[in-house]
């Protein structure tokens, strides 16, 4: 794969388990990161992110076997969501994934 501009690792924290009380079970905090230009030394930087996140492993119900299967395998992917790119620069994103 080549793309890697066009890639943005995220790591997602279960916020709704620590405060429950307050906000939805399912709903996750994202950290994303990315890289830019690539191929320039000079101009090369880093660019993070900030983003809501969804659980499915707590949206899906555990009936079966497959929809245990398939609600983990939904949670290795980002869906799109709103995003704020906080590094270099500021900018909102209406979806980003």
């Amino acid at each position: 794969m080549d793309d890697y501009e066009g890639q943005t690792i995220w790591l997602s924290i279960k916020v709704g388990r620590l405060f429950s009380n307050y906000i939805p079970k399912y709903f996750n905090f994202s950290i994303g990161y990315s890289v830019r230009n690539i191929h320039d030394q000079d101009k090369q930087h880093g660019v993070f992110f900030i983003a809501p996140d969804i659980d499915f492993s707590d949206i899906i119900p555990k009936s079966s076997d497959f929809l245990k299967n398939l609600a983990e395998g939904f949670n290795y992917f980002k869906f799109p969501t709103p995003a704020i790119q906080i590094s270099p620069r500021l900018i909102m994103f209406a979806l980003y994934y």
